[in-house]
């Protein structure tokens, strides 16, 4: 069978890079399919590192233990995430929009 996938659930994420306690917790988001379609857009050779970017952009939906505070889908924000950390998160958010509704909970 398959189950859809909830747009508004979240799912923490901790990057491998984080080695301060607190760790940071980023509140991830699955993309519907126009931001999909959008990133899609940029995962073709050369141009995977803009799509990874994009996807963090669209699906980061939260952060704690963050030392600025958090602004939805703004670049401004997303400058003050390190580059490396971007495109994990850009390439988590990818992982989880691809799995089931299903497969995102066990994620």
């Amino acid at each position: 069978m398959i189950t859809g996938i909830d747009v508004n659930q979240t799912v923490d994420f901790i990057s491998v890079h984080d080695k301060s306690e607190p760790k940071t917790i980023w509140k991830l988001g699955l993309l519907d399919y126009l931001s999909y379609l959008k990133v899609s857009e940029f995962m073709v050779p050369g141009k995977e590192a803009e799509g990874c970017v994009l996807s963090a952009k669209y699906g980061i939906r939260g952060v704690e233990n963050y030392n600025i505070p958090f602004e939805k889908e703004s670049d401004a924000f997303l400058k003050t995430i390190p580059p490396i950390l971007l495109l994990e998160i850009g390439a988590k958010v990818l992982q989880l929009s691809s799995m089931s509704g299903e497969e995102t909970k066990n994620s």
